[in-house]
């Protein structure tokens, strides 16, 4: 899907990208569902964001199509950072997996990057 596709497909409205932080037009992207409070974040993108994360998508459809599972938070960034348009992309993306990592159990993270696309349900930390 070409950008200018993508970008017309969404609506977009100002706010911050949860990816980036960036004050600017965002999209809603997906949700998370909190296990702990029963409630729903949507989640809104920035278009730059969102264009990369759909090249992870893409990237991950192909990963599965070839049976390529990542076992360690390492060979998981790995994958990541080959969808990365910069070094400072690269930088940020393993920055942002290492976070995600720390917060995250590895079952949780298996189903954000491998698990159905827009919905992932965080379990209650307690």
């Amino acid at each position: 899907m070409k950008p200018e596709e993508l970008w017309g497909s969404y609506l977009w409205s100002p706010g911050i990208c949860f990816r980036c932080g960036a004050v600017a037009p965002v999209a809603a992207c997906g949700e998370i569902h909190s296990a702990a409070t029963g409630t729903c974040s949507v989640i809104e993108s920035c278009a730059a964001c969102l264009i990369a994360m759909e090249h992870i998508h893409t990237a991950r459809i192909r990963w599965q199509r070839q049976g390529i599972r990542p076992q360690t938070p390492e060979e998981l960034t790995n994958y990541f950072v080959t969808a990365a348009r910069s070094p400072e992309n690269a930088q940020w993306l393993r920055e942002w997996l290492a976070h995600l990592l720390v917060q995250l159990d590895a079952d949780t993270v298996d189903a954000l990057v491998f698990g159905v696309r827009g919905s992932v349900e965080i379990p209650d930390a307690s």
